[in-house]
């Protein structure tokens, strides 16, 4: 056998030629990376907003001051059940001064000593006769009249005192739900006030006039109207929730106002307050004035209807001690 070298395949040997230039070749150099493009630059931070500074509470008002109280001479029983509306005073014949009193519930009057609140007499049942009444809201009083605004039978029904007989009825067909009543003297008879609370759908009460003589019997035709309109022909003369106080100096009225009392001058405008002293009746309903003095009320006397049907009976010269207000009647 003859000695003879190792053939390498052809492929081989050009895979090793290509490897060891690869080992001999210089390392590429390193690339470096784009520069990077210029942010710009973020905009100013808006300052910060002023705190707000809320404005000082505002100090509260001063306590009103307390009403005067005035004590009352006396003071009836309560009468829940009667519903007792109004109030009006006679002064009598001479002999024991009256207070009369609506009762809309048991559809009659109750009458009391004006001079000590004493229960004298209840007159008159539901019905539509002389004599007989339904629902009375308000009544007057003029001389030896009484004026009974009867809502339920839409008439004002006439009395004379002290006898109570029925003289005669005014507004019957006319009237639909009269409520409060005021009359006055005018020449030698009398002009009634009657406001109707029903007069015409979506209106407030209405006043009608009746022109009247000294026996409380008309005397112009028709029944005696003599105008009509949405207010009497001067300011709101004295009704149910007004009373005049005339020994009171100057021209006073006395109004009710919730569980208080309000002092009216002349033209209404509101002239200080005051209160009965003593325990809450609930509401005043309903005030009335004598036109002066009576006996146990040498000052005047003012009377306060109460929610609950108890009558306080205020003397006028303790009212002007009270307010600071001089006046005409007993002893100063």
């Amino acid at each position: 056998m003859t000695g003879r070298g190792t053939r390498w395949p052809a492929g081989w040997a050009l895979a090793g030629l290509i490897v060891g230039l690869v080992a001999c070749a210089p390392a590429p150099e390193p690339v470096a990376p784009p520069p990077a493009a210029p942010q710009e630059a973020p905009p100013p931070a808006a300052p910060a907003p002023e705190p707000e500074v809320a404005p000082p509470a505002p100090e509260p008002p001063p306590p009103p001051a307390p009403l005067p109280a005035v004590r009352p001479v006396w003071v009836s029983p309560p009468r829940p059940d009667e519903g007792l509306t109004a109030l009006a005073v006679w002064s009598g014949d001479g002999s024991r001064p009256w207070l009369l009193a609506a009762a809309a519930r048991t559809h009659r009057l109750v009458l009391f000593d004006a001079a000590t609140g004493e229960l004298l007499r209840e007159l008159g049942v539901a019905g539509e006769r002389p004599g007989q009444f339904r629902d009375p809201a308000d009544v007057a009083v003029a001389g030896d009249l009484a004026f009974v605004a009867e809502s339920g039978n839409g008439r004002v029904q006439v009395l004379r005192l002290p006898g109570l007989s029925t003289v005669g009825f005014l507004g019957g067909g006319e009237l639909r739900r009269p409520v409060a009543l005021a009359v006055e003297a005018r020449g030698t008879g009398l002009v009634l006030w009657v406001a109707d609370e029903a007069a015409a759908e979506g209106e407030g009460p209405r006043h009608r006039a009746f022109e009247l003589g000294p026996d409380g019997l008309p005397t112009a035709a028709g029944g005696g109207k003599v105008g009509e309109g949405a207010a009497p022909a001067r300011p709101a003369p004295p009704g149910r929730d007004v009373a005049p106080l005339p020994c009171l100096e100057g021209r006073w009225l006395a109004a009710a106002r919730d569980e208080a009392l309000v002092l009216l001058d002349g033209d209404l405008a509101p002239a200080g307050g005051f209160r009965i002293e003593g325990p809450t009746a609930g509401p005043t309903v309903a005030v009335a004035g004598a036109p002066g003095p009576l006996p146990g009320l040498p000052g005047g006397a003012l009377y306060a209807l109460a929610a609950d049907g108890s009558i306080a009976a205020l003397d006028v010269g303790d009212l002007g001690r009270a307010l600071g207000r001089a006046t005409t009647c007993g002893a100063p």
